[in-house]
């Protein structure tokens, strides 16, 4: 499991890097762009998960929760929208570039997916990292905005002046 978690971190990391330059090939042929690459891999890979997660929870696996019927329906338009993305890009490709086509877009949507996770991840990490603060005593102890204070295995509050921290135990 860990060979397969190591493979599709290289795979990802490789498409990051290389989806800038096949990207920018297919923009200036006037096939596709980021968000069309991003929105056919999402809706492509959403859709299928909406169709098999019926089959996975008769074996009692629940990816999602919701009815039949509309997991199926909604998991068809949103695979037919993503294939629909494709073919679209397929068949304004040049003939010269058609093998590389729906490899390259498939590149440029995992890459443009690993971008924005990556934003996101040090964007959300920013709002809640803790602050570093010195006590009294001279050690340093990490200061959340609530007034929550950790350090050296202890959990403790700052005073109301901010300079003292007051343990738990």
């Amino acid at each position: 499991m860990v060979i397969v978690a190591v493979v599709a971190l290289v795979l990802l990391a490789i498409c990051w890097f290389k989806e800038s330059q096949i990207t920018g090939t297919f923009k200036v042929l006037k096939t596709y762009g980021r968000i069309t690459a991003y929105l056919a891999l999402d809706f492509t890979v959403v859709g299928i998960v909406f169709l098999i997660s019926p089959i996975l929870a008769k074996f009692d696996i629940q990816p999602l929760e919701a009815p039949l019927f509309a997991s199926i329906l909604l998991g068809l338009v949103l695979l037919a929208a993503g294939i629909f993305l494709y073919f679209r890009a397929y068949t304004k490709c040049p003939d010269f570039m058609k093998k590389k086509c729906i490899p390259c877009m498939i590149i440029s949507g995992l890459g443009v997916a690993v971008k924005i996770s990556l934003f996101f991840l040090v964007f959300a990490w920013k709002l809640v990292e803790p602050k570093t603060m010195v006590t009294d005593t001279g050690e340093e102890v990490y200061m959340f905005s609530d007034g929550t204070v950790y350090g050296n295995g202890k959990i403790g509050k700052v005073t109301e002046d901010g300079n003292k921290v007051v343990w738990n135990s």
